[in-house]
């Protein structure tokens, strides 16, 4: 900590609450944070940091000062198409609706006015520093010197003519220019943005690559934003093995059809989350998929009884859905119990498949409780040797026999 000087602080601010950086996890109650020459110098128990005197001190009564957020993916000034048409899937909302509409409506005059809304917005909710792509960059770059915040403007390099750049060679063009002329910007960095695999060819992505390295610049590009996506990607490059599609939305109906297309071997959903379960398992089926329910923790196994013959999967939640690193609910065996019986009484053919806190010290008692099928996340991902782990699994499924 800097001994007091003749030299003040330029602004002391007191507030009830201080979260630093360092040391994570902690909250200091009653400190003082010190500026000089727009730097923090100071962080010290209110009583010893008044002693420093300052230009300006600020008492902030009831208030917490904390790092400002980071807002790592934007594209601030679509906060004017905000609720366009937002309920469809990816490639429906952009082709049909959001691409058009940009065509139609953005210059910069737009570009400026919902830049200037998201940097209000973010403001006021604590964010201070934002990684943008969208058109017209300079004009994002004037707004946030403008507005004293911090970002990285990615300029948006796609293999059509966008607002702003008739094709890619000119956007990558405007990117050079703006690069050249912010290099030195305390608070601003200009990195390059081939908008997706699916908008730029692999060849304008090696130009990419090859300018970025030169110019030691950034790239921000939108790489697998979808289950979709995935899955195409998947099947594009040679993958065989069946793709297992659990989807946790609602409603269901209208995202069935995309994930089949894109290469979806089974397709399961919760029953709360449709209307019409039944003509939701038809149209999996129908779609060339096979179908299936997903049981929540406190969700009865009644849903079977009226649609087992529509049924090629069960699924039972052994977590509350939402988060990985979840602790296996011992109900869980109970239920796979049971639903083992209803599955044998009715002489189909369907997998019993459980999901949440699979791990290789209970997926024996897992199984012995009648799952054929398992969901491992942190058991596999967190562990430094994600083949030794599901080897790990398979000797104890072995074992149990």
């Amino acid at each position: 900590m800097p001994q007091p000087s003749d030299t003040p602080l330029d602004l002391l601010l007191l507030p009830t609450w201080l979260v630093p950086v360092e040391p994570a996890g902690v909250v200091l109650r009653e400190h003082g944070l010190g500026i000089r020459d727009g730097r923090i110098v100071l962080i010290a128990p209110e009583a010893e940091a008044l002693k420093y005197g300052a230009n300006e001190i600020r008492h902030l009564q009831g208030m917490l000062l904390a790092p400002g957020l980071i807002n790592a993916h934007g594209h601030a000034a679509m906060t004017l198409f905000r609720g366009l048409a937002d309920d469809l899937s990816l490639q429906r909302w952009l082709r049909e609706h959001i691409w058009p509409a940009e065509s139609r409506w953005v210059d910069e005059d737009f570009v400026r006015c919902g830049t200037e809304l998201a940097i209000a917005e973010q403001l006021k909710s604590g964010v201070t520093c934002f990684s943008d792509m969208y058109f017209y960059p300079k004009v994002i770059s004037e707004l946030v010197h403008r507005h004293g915040v911090r970002a990285q403007i990615t300029i948006p390099v796609l293999d059509f003519p966008v607002p702003g750049a008739r094709d890619a060679d000119q956007a990558l063009r405007t990117g050079v220019a703006l690069f050249d002329d912010l290099k030195h910007h305390p608070r601003i960095s200009i990195a390059f943005g081939p908008h997706a695999p699916y908008s730029i060819t692999d060849d304008k992505l090696e130009a990419i690559r090859i300018l970025v390295a030169e110019m030691d610049a950034g790239i921000h590009m939108h790489i697998h934003e979808t289950a979709q996506e995935v899955q195409e990607a998947l099947r594009k490059h040679g993958v065989t093995a069946p793709i297992d599609v659990h989807l946790m939305v609602e409603p269901v109906d209208r995202i069935i059809p995309d994930f089949a297309g894109a290469g979806a071997s089974y397709i399961t959903f919760h029953p709360e989350a449709s209307a019409h379960v039944d003509r939701n398992l038809q149209l999996i089926r129908g779609l060339g998929c096979k179908s299936g329910l997903v049981f929540n923790p406190a969700t009865p196994l009644s849903w079977l009884e009226y649609a087992l013959d529509k049924i090629d999967m069960v699924l039972i939640m052994s977590v509350n859905p939402g988060f990985g690193g979840q602790s296996f609910i011992p109900s869980a065996l109970d239920k796979l119990r049971k639903a083992r019986e209803i599955i044998d009484a009715s002489g189909f053919d369907i997998r019993l498949e459980i999901d949440g806190g699979v791990k290789v010290d209970n997926i024996a008692q897992i199984a012995a409780a009648g799952a054929d099928t398992f969901v491992a996340g942190s058991a596999i991902f967190g562990t430094g040797d994600y083949r030794a782990a599901i080897a790990a699994m398979r000797e104890q499924l072995a074992a149990a026999g």
